[in-house]
């Protein structure tokens, strides 16, 4: 992503419609990220506009470690063990306890998963897309 690409460009807002309480919800869980302390209000919108929310189930892959990153994740609610592959095994790292959020190495620098996140209990994550993530998060940062 290239921020000076799209200046000037009216590129339409990712917009998932959610519910007073969903949008609620999603400012708890995001006030805390580091990565959106530094947006202004409009901006910290259209993070929670474009974040769409994501059920998990336990035992669930959420994301797995070498692969291509997808979107970044905000736990909203329930308990996600990372794991880490050394030397062929694979090592528990982590536990994520109903917060925190995940995905936004391999969405930042273009680079494979570092770790596999897998749901421990049914769950409740607020995912965004990468280009969006990257539109938003990187744009931000050039400024």
């Amino acid at each position: 992503y290239n921020p000076e690409d799209d200046e000037g460009t009216d590129d339409a807002k990712v917009i998932h419609p959610k519910s007073d309480d969903q949008r609620q919800r999603l400012m708890e869980a995001v006030k805390n990220c580091l990565l959106f302390r530094s947006l202004d209000s409009e901006q910290l919108n259209d993070v929670l506009d474009a974040m769409f929310e994501r059920k998990a189930e336990p035992g669930e892959t959420v994301i797995t470690q070498g692969a291509d990153g997808d979107n970044f994740y905000v736990i909203d609610s329930g308990l996600y063990g990372v794991f880490v592959k050394a030397n062929g095994d694979m090592k528990q790292v982590m536990t994520y306890d109903n917060k925190g959020s995940f995905g936004e190495l391999a969405l930042l620098y273009n680079m494979p998963r570092a770790a596999t996140v897998k749901a421990e209990t049914a769950g409740s994550l607020w995912a965004m897309d990468r280009q969006t993530f990257r539109k938003i998060v990187l744009r931000n940062a050039y400024q």
